[in-house]
């Protein structure tokens, strides 16, 4: 079953976030959700690496181009190591391999939040 599907035949009229950690498959069950994302806009917690993806055929900027077309702009990788999140997008430009932790959101909608953790969003 899809998200989508699980929203629908459980009558889930609001959903704020989603954490996915499937070892490389979250594009899929993304694709599995785009009414719901494009509908609620969650903020979301991806573990998000990038062999794991590529097991699935996927990259990191296939994420972010999915993503985008539902509304997303903000991409903030972090992990233990990380002090200050970094854009997404800027470590796939920079070609690095991305190992860890992924918030992803809409930033107007989400600026609450991410101000009380002080991650403003970088204009590319």
């Amino acid at each position: 079953t899809t998200l989508d599907h699980y929203v629908a035949n459980n009558n889930i009229t609001r959903i704020n976030f989603i954490k996915i950690d499937i070892e490389g498959a979250e594009l899929e069950a993304l694709h599995g959700a785009p009414i719901s994302l494009e509908k609620h806009l969650p903020l979301l917690h991806l573990e998000v690496s990038t062999s794991w993806l590529k097991d699935y055929g996927h990259s990191p900027q296939d994420l972010v181009e999915y993503l985008n077309s539902l509304g997303y702009d903000s991409f903030f990788a972090y992990d233990n190591h990380i002090k200050k999140p970094m854009d997404l997008r800027d470590l796939i430009e920079q070609n690095k391999t991305i190992s860890g932790n992924v918030i992803c959101a809409v930033y107007e909608k989400h600026k609450p939040r991410l101000t009380k953790l002080n991650w403003q969003r970088q204009t590319l």
